[in-house]
């Protein structure tokens, strides 16, 4: 449902921007919510398929951080570029992890 996605948009925010808070860049917060509503969308509506295989999700992941990186490229400057990507893989990194350890949670308590 709508009111899912967002809540999960909003997780996915929150979780990203507190896994990147050593990148200390004016309005962060904001450039993470817009790398966010740009690849969002594209995460859960354009590869349903790729996102119930096993590797799907991992794959979508770098995909998306890839992506994001060079969004962070773009609102940062290019002299900046490895710690923008480094930033990107990060969140992803951690906010799959914690997507895990959340299904793991769940699942152990059926």
């Amino acid at each position: 449902s709508c009111f899912h996605l967002v809540a999960f948009y909003l997780l996915n925010v929150s979780l990203e921007y507190a896994a990147s808070f050593w990148v200390h860049r004016n309005r962060w917060l904001g450039a993470v919510v817009l790398v966010n509503l740009i690849t969002y969308p594209a995460f859960f509506l354009s590869v349903p398929g790729l996102l119930e295989t096993t590797c799907g999700i991992p794959i979508a992941e770098v995909v998306i951080a890839v992506a994001e990186g060079a969004v962070l490229v773009v609102l940062y400057g290019f002299k900046d570029w490895r710690r923008m990507y480094l930033a990107s893989f990060v969140m992803n990194a951690f906010s799959y992890g914690v997507s895990i350890l959340i299904g793991l949670l769940i699942r152990g308590y059926r």
